[in-house]
């Protein structure tokens, strides 16, 4: 039903065009450009798009739609990475002041969840594996204050799940926030970032498995790569992207013996290396190519 998707969304841009109505138009481009898009298009340039959308709703004076961009550009940003990380601090401040003074906090929360994990990845956070910091104060409190946004809720668990795969200081933390995950993710798509959580999980499960090598995170691993798989098949176009780096971390990880379990295959031959190697350069290179720079440099 994906192609189905792009083409109802195709169909509703053309018909928006024909009518002056600013809320309907960035209302129909907000939805295509944030759970359509996607699906047919390598992305490096949605922050751009849903940037030139922020700009056309703030002249058009539709300020809630000018702010739901703002906070989609903001999550775009962050998941493309091509952005310097001070950058994206300021742009990510700068929205957030906006929807402030504009008294339009609705997607707030999700500025300051991307924003405190670049400020984390920067190095400006006390504990880099939490979202706390300069920007959220008290992670309780503020989990308490979205207790009735599921959507705040859910991203608040991913941002817990990159920061398990960043940063390696509490594994336990990290498999709590990957299986809380499981339950509700699917509620989010198709919406852009929905289709990153497989390949954040995956890599969470493969770094608990180098830890204690347990069946069920090798399972829970391939399923993720499964989910990618099955995308890709479809003709969806990122996923494939993505699929090559949780395969190669599987590969080292997982095929390759985790934590000394399974001392075969890859862990004696130099071969079997040289095959992780290229599974890893072949990763880098089609991330960064596509615009995907923090996951190439993750890899």
């Amino acid at each position: 039903k994906f192609e189905r998707a792009d083409q109802l969304g195709r169909i509703a841009l053309k018909l928006s065009t024909r009518f002056e109505a600013a809320n309907v138009d960035c209302f129909t481009q907000y939805f295509y450009y944030t759970c359509i898009y996607h699906l047919f298009n390598k992305c490096n340039d949605l922050n751009q798009r849903l940037a030139h959308l922020y700009t056309n709703g703030i002249q058009a004076a539709t300020l809630p739609w000018a702010c739901t961009s703002a906070g989609a550009r903001v999550m775009c940003a962050w998941l493309e990475g091509n952005m310097r990380l001070d950058k994206f601090i300021s742009l990510a401040a700068r929205h957030r002041d906006e929807m402030i003074s504009y008294n339009k906090q609705r997607v707030l929360p999700t500025i300051q969840i991307y924003r405190q994990l670049a400020l984390n990845l920067a190095g400006r956070s006390a504990e880099p594996s939490k979202l706390q910091g300069e920007e959220i104060k008290d992670l309780e409190e503020f989990q308490k204050q979205a207790q009735d946004d599921p959507v705040t809720l859910r991203r608040i668990v991913m941002a817990g799940v990159e920061l398990a795969y960043f940063f390696d200081h509490d594994l336990d933390e990290a498999e709590k926030y990957t299986r809380r995950s499981l339950k509700k993710w699917r509620e989010d798509q198709p919406l852009y970032s929905s289709f990153f959580i497989p390949l954040h999980r995956g890599l969470v499960w493969c770094k608990l498995y180098a830890r204690s090598p347990s069946s069920l995170y090798r399972r829970r691993a391939r399923q993720e790569a499964k989910i990618l798989q099955r995308w890709k098949k479809a003709g969806l176009v990122n996923p494939g992207l993505l699929l090559k780096l949780l395969e190669a971390e599987i590969m080292a990880f997982i095929e390759g013996g985790g934590g000394g379990a399974r001392r075969k295959c890859l862990r004696l031959r130099k071969d079997g290396w040289e095959t992780v190697k290229e599974a890893f350069d072949d990763a880098i290179h089609s991330l960064a190519e596509h615009g995907f720079q923090h996951l190439a440099a993750f890899g």
